[in-house]
């Protein structure tokens, strides 16, 4: 369930509270596994593990967060009565996902930078556009638009709606669904923007 709310985009609207979120999934995730390979009852196939990691790079692609704890999957609950070139290709999978998740952290937390920049209320409070910065040094960067539905205050469903490689989008609330970023109108409550696809919030 925690790993789906944060595919579809779903987040706590403080960071400190996502934090704590964070750290109570991970050690609940060590918890769990733990208790499996105490039990030593439950052992995965090779094939499913195969799977298992080509799942992994997409959700470490979205949350290297989510992806860490899966990753200790493999090592502990891997069964030992599968054939031997079911075995080399699973581990040469694994591996892989490995090294994928090592490169999304160095580039996210190694010199990449991504900061809020500003932050547009609608009207009606139900909405806040985002500005977010993605600074990655040498390798260039960009400005996004993020378009963020909060209920209650609490949690909050965000998509990028806007990109910009080059400058800050000016932005203005037009209703309380209806965006403007520069001179591109955007209504969340359409699935389409001038013929372009987007995603209900």
């Amino acid at each position: 369930m925690i790993i789906l709310m944060d595919l579809i985009g779903y987040s706590f609207i403080s960071p400190v509270v996502q934090n704590i979120f964070y750290m109570f999934y991970i050690l609940t995730s060590f918890y769990i596994l733990y208790g499996i390979k105490k039990e030593n009852q439950v052992r995965i196939s090779h094939w499913a593990l195969t799977i298992l990691s080509l799942i992994l790079f997409i959700i470490i692609l979205r949350n290297s967060i989510i992806g860490f704890p899966l990753l200790f999957i493999f090592p502990i609950l891997a069964s030992k009565k599968s054939p031997m070139i079911l075995k080399l290709i699973s581990w040469i999978a694994y591996i892989a996902v490995c090294l994928f998740f090592c490169l999304c952290v160095f580039i996210r937390h190694g010199f990449a930078r991504t900061y809020v920049l500003s932050n547009e209320i609608s009207p009606d409070k139900r909405y806040n556009a985002a500005v977010i910065v993605q600074d990655q040094g040498a390798l260039g960067g960009a400005i996004e638009v993020r378009a963020e539905r909060l209920y209650g205050g609490i949690v909050k469903k965000s998509r990028v709606i806007y990109t910009d490689r080059l400058s800050e989008p000016k932005i203005q609330w037009v209703n309380d669904h209806t965006i403007k970023i520069n001179d591109l109108e955007i209504d969340l409550n359409e699935r389409n923007i001038l013929g372009k696809k987007t995603i209900n919030l």
